[in-house]
């Protein structure tokens, strides 16, 4: 019973309308006119269903009059249905484009807002009636790209794609900027073309991606550098090792490397204390970072060990080089702290080496180095 009665609530508004009246008394108005005609005209008697109620005419033509009347009725229920059910539909359309959270905009091909909906006018501050009245490059005024002057540039690109999907800026009613990604289509509506856009606002998860960006560099720094002295860790510099390692003997390059270790750092922190121990560590790193090039990959290989990779380098430079660093440690004064001197050890790649073979040469002429009473340079 509740479905029957839902039923005619739904049948009765296609009834109770001015459509189905219209027939109605269409239908109704046509028979007296019809009535009318065939007893005060042509005299041929009386022949509608009225004149059936009020004249007592013959059955025949009554029931054919009634069939004409019905089939008005008939007529006006339907186009009253259809007429409502596609007035709900655009309502239902319309409301669901009102309350989508995507902005929708219809341009014409000269750029201008043919249509809008309330999201669009919500993110930009303004009514719907006033952004009609507007065209996509007072949206655009921060970005070139989709100026005035590139506009039909971008209105054939669109006709040869047929769907565009882009990010740039839109200029808010107060002056503001907000960042949008722009899902573009081409539509034909009447034999005429419009580029009909979806807009979504992305600034915060722009602003969430930057501070996802940032921590992310944050995190490869922490990654590849060393706390301390603020150079590259142990790991950062295998990884530049193994490159440059690689360019050497595609490209026959000369790379050189250096490892130094500062000598008796125990008793320096022993005597001093370990916060003197980190001071003297950082210092050696500033020290270190003046002496050589930007292109040459300084790290903290462990403890108070020390690497330097110098790239198209030859020994008789990378040794140049290992004695100013040797020299200006040498005479430099650490406070708090006792003379420090450090031992060096040096070698040239070859063709066939490994990065252990060739770590491994430099490892064995540091230790020549400590062997030799240390504060000395060896060559492997």
């Amino acid at each position: 019973m509740k479905e029957q009665a839902i039923s005619w609530k739904v049948e009765k508004r296609y009834i109770n309308n001015k459509f189905f009246y219209l027939s109605l008394f269409t239908g109704v108005g046509l028979g007296i006119l019809n009535a009318y005609l065939d007893t005060f005209v042509f005299f041929v008697g009386p022949g509608t269903f009225l004149d059936f109620l009020l004249f007592s005419v013959p059955v025949t033509e009554a029931f054919a009059r009634s069939i004409v009347l019905l089939l008005f009725i008939i007529f006006g229920y339907l186009f009253s249905k259809k007429y409502y059910q596609l007035e709900e539909n655009k309502m239902l359309l319309e409301y669901s484009l009102n309350r989508s959270s995507e902005a929708i905009y219809w341009l014409d091909q000269y750029g201008d807002i043919y249509y809008t909906n309330q999201s669009a006018a919500k993110t930009l501050g303004y009514t719907v009636e006033e952004l009609e009245r507007l065209n996509t490059f007072d949206l655009h005024k921060n970005d070139k790209r989709y100026s005035k002057q590139r506009w039909h540039d971008n209105w054939r690109w669109l006709q040869e794609v047929d769907i565009l999907r882009f990010e740039t800026q839109h200029s808010k009613k107060n002056g503001d900027n907000i960042k949008v990604e722009i899902v573009a289509n081409l539509v034909v509506h009447n034999g005429i073309q419009y580029f009909v856009a979806f807009v979504r606002d992305i600034t915060r998860r722009k602003a969430k991606e930057q501070k996802i960006d940032t921590l992310n560099k944050k995190l490869e720094i922490l990654a590849s550098i060393d706390t301390l002295t603020e150079i590259y860790n142990r790991t950062k510099f295998n990884d530049f090792f193994k490159q440059h390692l690689a360019q050497q003997k595609r490209y026959n390059e000369k790379i050189t490397l250096i490892m130094f270790d500062i000598d008796h750092f125990k008793r320096i922190n022993d005597l001093y204390g370990h916060k003197t121990g980190d001071y003297v560590l950082k210092e050696l790193a500033s020290i270190t970072k003046k002496h050589i090039r930007e292109s040459d990959i300084f790290a903290r290989w462990g403890g108070e060990e020390f690497v330097i990779l110098l790239p198209q380098t030859d020994l008789d430079e990378a040794t140049v080089v290992a004695k100013k660093i040797h020299s200006t440690i040498e005479n430099h004064i650490f406070k708090n702290a006792e003379k420090i001197t450090v031992s060096i050890g040096i070698d040239i790649a070859k063709k066939d080496d490994t990065v252990e073979s060739f770590f491994l040469r430099v490892d064995k002429a540091l230790y020549r180095a400590k062997d030799n009473g240390r504060n000395c340079i060896v060559t492997y």
